[in-house]
């Protein structure tokens, strides 16, 4: 194999290993914010080499998952969210690439946030 020919498979290679590589990150909520009931909240995270995101939210210590959005471009890096009215204090967030599922970020590992009681003025 020519040198040439080397560079071109090397380079070819480097590519598809970059296209290939996706990042998800959930950056907030962080652990121990508190959203409050029926405000409206940025979820916000990175990526790399994903279209789009699926969004969902636990408020019962990750038992069961609801979609916040089914598809969203992941590029928009943030999603504005209105807190559903339920007191809880264990609260996470799950964020997946919608073509492939095994690509997720959440806070489920770390301290939940909370949604306390909506403040009254």
């Amino acid at each position: 194999m020519t040198l040439k020919k080397k560079l071109l498979l090397l380079v070819t290679l480097l590519i598809s290993f970059t296209a290939f590589s996706q990042v998800l990150q959930l950056q907030k909520p962080a652990a121990g914010d508190l959203w409050p009931a029926y405000s409206t909240q940025r979820i916000v995270w990175t990526s790399t080499n994903i279209n789009s995101i699926k969004i969902e939210s636990s408020l019962d210590s990750g038992r069961t998952w609801s979609v916040i959005v089914g598809s969203y471009p992941a590029t928009a890096t943030y999603y504005d969210w209105t807190v559903p009215n339920k007191i809880s204090d264990s609260c996470f967030i799950r964020i997946s690439d919608v073509l492939n599922a095994a690509t997720t970020s959440s806070n489920y590992s770390g301290s939940p946030f909370k949604i306390p009681p909506p403040s009254i003025s």
